[in-house]
């Protein structure tokens, strides 16, 4: 997620923590040696499993919804 480009290093991320890439934001879950892992916070993507049916919501609207 991060590059040398922005400036950020390994060492700046921890488990918690928010960050953009681009223009999305993401959260961090786990920091390894090598990698970080994240999720995208600032959109939820629902989908129904009896209709096959996927809504994409943003965090204001999945946070209303809890």
């Amino acid at each position: 997620m991060a590059s040398r480009g922005n400036g950020m290093t390994l060492a700046d991320f921890h488990i918690g923590m928010e960050f953009t890439c681009g223009e999305r934001l993401f959260r961090c879950t786990d920091v390894g040696t090598r990698t970080i892992v994240a999720i995208r916070v600032d959109q939820v993507q629902v989908a129904r499993s009896a209709s096959g049916q996927v809504t994409t919501l943003s965090r204001e609207e999945a946070e209303a919804q809890g």
